[in-house]
């Protein structure tokens, strides 16, 4: 009977041992799942390297465009387009490599929102006169006609250094982070970022030209 005792006594000990365990595990794996996977800091790091790329198509999707290579002279008054081949000196100097930038930069949704705008879809009518072209050798061409050119006046600058995240998993970021024009009055902007193939893509427009820490 003392033995029974024991046993029963010892597996008792046993069993309470095997809860508290639980318990703590699950109290780990609970934790764990509710920390973010990406720091500010980190989240912030990875903002700043796509945005950098970001920066540089807007300015030439939406703001001043690439340079052309010589004065179009009378033809930035043509009704309709006329396109010229871009200076040597840019960046980009064929139609593909731009097209890639962009892949690189953007998701495939936001992608389909420029697309149009900058480069147009041979299957699909439009209004909307392409910014960028290409010559028969496939040399990099832009419009100069001012009655079809449609250019913003980019002023947004982003600014890093008070972004939060709001949301974090290992395959998309969404960080919060304040926005100015004028460097006076602020909104707050919630940037989304996924990470596509190995590479962070933007999923979120932001018009910026710029960004300060």
């Amino acid at each position: 009977e003392k033995y029974m005792k024991y046993i029963l006594k010892t597996v008792k000990k046993a069993f309470s041992l095997i809860i508290i365990l639980s318990l703590v595990a699950t109290s780990l794996i609970s934790f764990s799942s509710c920390a973010p996977a990406y720091s500010d800091q980190e989240a912030i790091n990875i903002l700043a390297e796509v945005l950098a790329k970001d920066i540089e198509l807007n300015k030439i999707i939406w703001g001043e465009g690439l340079s052309p290579e010589k004065d179009a002279g009378e033809h930035v008054n043509d009704s309709t387009f006329y396109y010229t081949e871009v200076s040597m000196l840019s960046k980009y100097t064929s139609l593909d490599e731009l097209k890639e930038a962009v892949k690189d930069t953007y998701t495939e949704e936001l992608q389909n929102i420029l697309w149009q705008y900058a480069f147009g879809y041979e299957e699909i009518e439009s209004d909307i006169i392409p910014r960028y072209s290409e010559n028969k050798d496939g040399f990099l061409m832009v419009n100069v006609a001012k009655a079809t050119l449609r250019k913003f006046d980019l002023t947004s600058v982003a600014y890093l250094g008070e972004a939060k995240v709001k949301r974090a998993k290992k395959d998309m970021i969404r960080i919060e982070v304040p926005f100015s024009a004028d460097g006076k009055v602020f909104r707050e902007r919630t940037i989304e970022l996924h990470l596509v193939d190995g590479v962070w893509k933007l999923d979120t427009q932001t018009w910026c030209i710029d960004f300060q820490y």
